[in-house]
């Protein structure tokens, strides 16, 4: 995560996974939203099934608050979810 510092970019974080793995695609999808960013790692999981994780900004810090998953394992459908979204919603903070 990067914030504005006067002309320029200070990094602020990099957000991960508490239950990152090798190839899980975290990252793939991301959307941001004032305080708030999912990011969709496709998979991800129990199956692979995918999962997004709900990130928060506290202060200068970035802390992982919520993983979401399709309940009944449909494939990859919460990252799907937020590629929809990121078409509909154009440049209204996701990305």
């Amino acid at each position: 995560m990067f914030a504005k510092n006067g002309a320029g970019w200070v990094e602020q974080a990099k957000l991960s996974a508490s239950d990152t793995t090798a190839f899980d695609h975290f990252g793939e999808a991301v959307g941001i939203d004032g305080d708030y960013a999912i990011v969709g790692a496709s998979q991800a999981g129990i199956g692979s099934y995918g999962q997004a994780y709900i990130f928060h900004r506290n202060g200068s810090e970035w802390v992982e608050d919520t993983i979401l998953f399709a309940s009944d394992k449909a494939d990859s459908r919460v990252i799907r979810t937020i590629r929809f979204a990121r078409r509909r919603l154009g440049n209204c903070g996701i990305r």
